[in-house]
């Protein structure tokens, strides 16, 4: 039996090339966890750093997360309008299953706004 070792990632320097990535990438809808495994990326524990160490990253950072939340929410609308028009019981299920899997995720990113 092979064990894994984990080997440590390099070290990232603050960057506003690798930052704009960052920003672009979770505004896709793609998740901080899967953003950091790209190599390319620093670990969530070097970003984590950076919130601390950089201001400008702390406040870009709780824009992208406010506006991501806006954007799902959105999303959540526009499922419920297209279902609206549409009748078909098949597409109601589904709908109802992507709407609630939308407003859990919304429920974890901003807990106090959309429980």
């Amino acid at each position: 039996m092979t064990t894994k070792r984990h080997t440590r990632r390099q070290r990232h320097s603050y960057s506003p090339k690798v930052v704009d990535l960052i920003w672009d990438r979770l505004l896709d809808d793609v998740s901080l966890r899967q953003i950091c495994q790209d190599p390319n990326v620093p670990a969530r524990s070097t970003l984590f750093v950076w919130l601390r160490r950089h201001p400008e990253f702390a406040r870009e950072y709780r824009f992208v997360k406010w506006f991501q939340c806006h954007c799902l929410a959105d999303d959540l609308v526009d499922i419920a309008y297209d279902q609206a028009n549409d009748g078909n019981p098949e597409n109601f299920r589904l709908a109802k299953w992507r709407i609630a899997a939308l407003a859990s995720r919304l429920s974890k990113l901003k807990p106090k706004k959309y429980r």
